[in-house]
């Protein structure tokens, strides 16, 4: 797994540290796109919008040796705070839908990738009602501060809002079909009561570089029965001595944490915790 450093700025004048995007099963990961140029946007979305700057990220820890590597590319540097003040605001259109997809017919559009969009960034999941095929969603790199606007979206199997301003997992409870779902590099303090019991399909879960710092958060993931993967690198959780064992041992499931396959020897001393 690849790990890239990130530029948005800590309090303390340090950097933080971002960890790139889950490794996904060829079936559930999107498929590479060309960066969008604003010439190549709708005219009609040029509105610019003063953004207020993010409070930092948490570090993560060092590469090791024997993490794997990730199959999928790692999404570009994350703007600092000063540098959101550059970006004006993308508005999710139907017809900024259907430009970028290349598609009249919305509801034959399967993926959707707004990840790279340059000068301009999406603050608001809106308009996204109409893609009700949607199986693959790309909303990383953004300025998206609220999870909104994706109860209809039911066939939806891989969503990423990676390196975001996103400080709480809501509405998402409709989605029982996803099994990869990356959140990293965002402000997340908890996972919701319900996230183990609507996500029942879950198999990836990308939550590092957020700020979980309670196990018992953690203990809410434990009837997802599917989930193989979890990333949790770069919370405060990780710097208990036991991590990996107490992660183990209260996700049972998983075969890999942070990347690292778990060996049967973990299982065992996981057991005895």
């Amino acid at each position: 797994m690849e790990i890239e450093t990130n530029n948005r700025g800590s309090p303390d004048g340090g950097h933080s540290r971002s960890i790139s995007s889950s490794s996904m099963s060829h079936d559930s990961a999107l498929p590479t796109t060309t960066p969008l140029h604003s010439d190549d946007l709708d005219d009609d979305d040029n509105t610019d919008e003063t953004i207020i700057p993010s409070p930092s990220r948490s570090k993560s820890t060092d590469g090791r040796s024997n993490r794997i590597k990730s199959t999928t590319k790692p999404f570009p540097t994350a703007a600092t705070s000063v540098d959101r003040f550059k970006h004006g605001i993308r508005y999710i259109s139907d017809g900024f839908i259907r430009k970028i997809s290349k598609q009249n017919n919305v509801s034959r559009i399967h993926t959707l990738n707004l990840n790279n969009l340059r000068d301009k960034k999406i603050r608001y999941i809106e308009n996204l009602q109409t893609l009700i095929n949607l199986e693959n969603l790309d909303l990383s790199n953004n300025l998206i501060e609220k999870i909104d606007g994706l109860k209809t979206l039911k066939k939806l199997k891989y969503l990423s809002l990676g390196n975001n301003f996103i400080s709480t997992i809501i509405n998402l409870e409709e989605l029982s079909r996803l099994e990869n779902l990356d959140l990293h590099q965002n402000q997340i303090h908890s996972i919701p009561i319900w996230f183990g019991k609507k996500l029942i399909s879950l198999k990836i879960l990308n939550l590092a570089n957020n700020q979980i710092s309670s196990f018992d958060q953690i203990t809410r993931l434990r009837t997802l029965y599917e989930l193989r993967e979890l990333h949790l690198q770069g919370n405060p959780i990780e710097q208990n001595e036991h991590y990996r064992l107490l992660i183990i041992s209260y996700v049972p499931s998983l075969q890999r944490l942070d990347g690292i396959i778990i060996s049967e020897d973990e299982r065992k001393q996981a057991k005895e915790q």
